[in-house]
């Protein structure tokens, strides 16, 4: 199911790819979040760093993640004056159609009972992997598509 990669050529490899793709999406994180999504069958990548497993996939979510992190902070207001949209989700839907709580609680929840799940889990490591795996990294990703696209070539991008 997976392949690990234990050797240190493939782990050098790895590390250059990384480096790759970390100057594709410094340059153009655009790029980079359909990059993921092209090189998303590198899920079967696996590497072990300390206990945590993590996959290709994740270090690549990641790496993205490190140079967008302004796009995880969506609540900050670009503009003090309130002109114009804010950065983030505040720019997708319009006012008054639905809290932020209402938006928020069903992905929290979710969260919230996969957390206990792994915590009560007979082996931590992989409870915690899978985790890491099925719900922060999509949710990490997710959030950097929703501030990373603004235009609608740039969706079509994404989705080419």
């Amino acid at each position: 199911m997976f392949i690990v990669l234990n050797s240190f050529s493939e782990m050098a490899l790895l590390i250059a790819g990384l480096a790759v793709f970390a100057a594709i999406a410094w340059r153009a994180p655009i790029w980079a979040a359909a990059l993921v999504l092209f090189l998303s069958p590198l899920y079967i990548l696996k590497v072990k760093i300390g206990f945590l497993p993590l996959t290709a996939l994740d270090l690549l979510i990641f790496v993205l993640a490190l140079r967008c992190r302004h796009c995880l902070a969506f609540w900050r207001q670009v503009s003090s004056a309130g002109r114009g949209c804010t950065v983030g989700r505040d720019c997708l839907p319009k006012a008054g159609t639905t809290s932020a709580a209402g938006r928020w609680l069903p992905i929290l929840l979710i969260f919230f009972g996969a957390a206990l799940s792994a915590i009560f889990s007979s082996d931590a490591s992989v409870s915690f992997g899978i985790l890491k795996s099925w719900f922060f990294a999509p949710i990490i990703f997710g959030l950097l598509l929703l501030n990373l696209v603004r235009t609608k070539e740039q969706f079509k991008l994404i989705l080419a």
